[in-house]
């Protein structure tokens, strides 16, 4: 499993990596291709990959990661795939989904007095979850630790 190494940077630090990238964008290539073409199809594929349009904030997870919290997304597509498994089907009709959103309200309300009883209500998570966030708020805490974090 691989993880994009700026989900866990600082949304201030990317910024600026992003604002003087223009200007360092031979560093970030060592091996320049031989021709033209090869060099200009390089240096537009940093640049494409770098000068993207979407609010860093918004998909950050740098404070999650030190706050030990889950990625929304896996926290929702766990349940979009067990709403699915429950329905049976990708598209169902307005009234076989409005039973299951029903069944499925009736089962938060089980779950939720289940727990103010003190019965723990979901299974623990398997290991190798824990090691992965273990180490992603391993390294986003090093990260936030380090003196020379950026160095232009």
């Amino acid at each position: 499993m691989t993880v994009d190494s700026t989900a866990i940077l600082d949304a201030n630090d990317v910024n600026l990596i992003r604002k003087n990238l223009n200007t360092t964008k031979l560093k970030l290539y060592p091996k320049l291709p031989k021709s033209l073409p090869e060099l200009h199809i390089a240096l537009n594929k940093i640049e494409v990959k770098t000068n993207r349009d979407e609010d860093f904030m918004v998909w950050n997870q740098h404070a999650a990661a030190l706050a030990n919290n889950h990625k929304t997304n896996n926290i929702s597509e766990g349940w979009h795939n067990r709403f699915f498994l429950i329905v049976g089907r990708y598209h169902p009709d307005l009234y076989s989904a409005l039973q299951e959103i029903r069944k499925e309200q009736a089962a938060t309300e089980v779950a939720l007095a289940e727990l103010s009883m003190g019965k723990r209500i979901q299974n623990m998570p398997k290991k190798k979850w824990l090691e992965l966030q273990t180490q992603i708020r391993t390294i986003t805490s090093e990260y936030n630790d380090s003196e020379d974090k950026l160095d232009f």
